[in-house]
């Protein structure tokens, strides 16, 4: 019974560990994208998310999948260009030597 006890103890920090790290922030903004299969998103911040970030760089602000993992994020500057759609485009294929 003492060996169920100190299990518990030590599964305690495991399980805090384990919590939805969306909880340890202040704010949180949903998004919602389009298409699961996409690699990459762009989006513009609102200005709220300025106004409550505290670093300029905005190294506070991050993104957070729904299992709760963080995403890599790069952040451009405010007026760059929005990535152009992708365009898909027939090539020819070459029959390559054997051997």
């Amino acid at each position: 019974m003492k060996s169920m006890r100190w299990a518990l103890l030590v599964m305690v920090p495991m399980l805090a560990q384990a919590a939805d790290v969306r909880q340890d922030y202040r704010q949180q903004w949903p998004l919602q994208v389009t298409g699961s299969d996409a690699g990459i998103y762009q989006l513009s911040l609102n200005e709220a998310v300025y106004r409550t970030a505290h670093d300029a760089a905005l190294r506070d602000v991050t993104v957070i999948d729904a299992r709760g993992q963080e995403l890599p994020t790069a952040w451009l500057p405010a007026d760059a260009a929005p990535a152009a759609a992708a365009r898909r485009q027939r090539l020819p294929l070459f029959a390559l030597p054997a051997g």
